[in-house]
């Protein structure tokens, strides 16, 4: 059965084992970082079962260097009404020691590096691609204001190493995730029937994240906010991803990937400034 939101029950279940896990960890009844406690909640300790024997899924896995070949990296700064005189890489970095914040995956303290990603694009109708216009939305860009983008390559040194994508389900309905479980889960052939299901559980738990994570932000408190992603964060890089994948929560045809250490991408070719 579906409900209004296009959830069927065992969606229904699901959803409720994260949001036991996300009031834990907001009323700091566990710790972020202690990854232990969080695996013996019913989300994360089944979640952690349907990865470790999913990791084949179309898509869940990418190596950085296949980010390197096929996406562009690019990240925003609002310069506001100053002169783009003088602007240097280095004001594209992350320094937690200058500008100390709580961000969405990562806690005060944490130099994570978050970037726009998205494919290039030659658009003639709009003056900004999707992915400037991501990092525009991202850094609450106003008209008048004076942006400038740099774009970031992923270090050779670090091709070897991965991320886990979140949003490999954001285009698949609940309601047809339902349906091909039903149709395939009573197969004579046990393999595809362990597939099948194994399949239906990932998606499922990937697409309950990535919809999380687009929720507004609810008190002005972030490291409470925040705390279920850190935790999420904490949790991918103990089982070796070194970053993540996610739609962006302020742009409808935006991702962007944060890696979990600023000096695995580096700022390349020319700055680009615009007046907004």
């Amino acid at each position: 059965m579906i409900d209004s939101s296009g959830r069927g029950k065992c969606n229904i279940t699901l959803l409720n084992t994260w949001i036991e896990l996300k009031e834990a960890l907001s009323n700091k009844i566990i710790k972020y970082d202690d990854i232990d406690q969080a695996l013996k909640y019913t989300f994360l300790k089944q979640f952690d079962d349907m990865l470790l024997n999913n990791k084949k899924l179309s898509g869940l896995e990418k190596f950085f260097n296949e980010i390197h070949a096929g996406s562009e990296l690019l990240r925003s700064v609002n310069l506001r009404n100053k002169s783009s005189n003088g602007v240097s890489y280095d004001r594209f970095i992350p320094d937690q020691k200058e500008y100390p914040s709580n961000n969405r995956f990562s806690p005060e303290g944490k130099d994570f590096l978050y970037l726009g990603i998205g494919i290039e694009e030659n658009n003639e109708l709009n003056k900004y691609s999707k992915n400037e216009m991501t990092c525009l939305k991202e850094i609450r860009a106003k008209k008048g204001d004076n942006i400038a983008f740099c774009n970031f390559r992923i270090n050779s040194d670090f091709y070897d190493k991965k991320i886990i994508d979140l949003t490999i389900a954001d285009k698949i309905s609940y309601d047809i995730l339902e349906k091909e479980l039903l149709k395939n889960m009573y197969s004579t052939r046990e393999d595809k029937q362990l597939k099948c299901i194994s399949d239906f559980f990932t998606k499922s738990y990937l697409k309950i994240l990535s919809e999380e994570i687009l929720k507004p932000v609810e008190t002005e408190d972030k490291s409470i906010t925040y705390a279920p992603f850190h935790c999420l964060a904490n949790y991918f890089n103990v089982k070796g991803y070194d970053g993540i994948i996610y739609k962006s929560t302020v742009y409808e045809d935006g991702k962007n990937i944060v890696l979990f250490d600023k000096n695995y991408a580096a700022p390349v070719g020319e700055i680009k400034y615009t007046l907004y």
